[in-house]
């Protein structure tokens, strides 16, 4: 979901770091946010979606599973 608190380097570290998102693909995740208000950045088992939200909850990312 789109953020005004975090900078696009911050949420940039966080993808890679929590998910294993290249840096050009984080970019590109972080332009789509920035153009629609969301984007999708992993489909996975809804448990493992879970995780990764509790991750990105704790780095306070804003985050939702649909």
């Amino acid at each position: 979901l789109n953020d005004d608190v975090n900078s696009q380097n911050y949420v940039a570290q966080c993808l890679l770091m929590v998910i294993g998102i290249p840096p050009m693909e984080a970019v590109e995740l972080i332009q789509t946010v920035e153009n629609v208000g969301r984007a999708k950045i992993k489909e996975a088992y809804y448990f493992t979606l879970v995780e990764y939200k509790e991750l990105f909850d704790d780095l306070n990312l804003k985050t939702e599973i649909v």
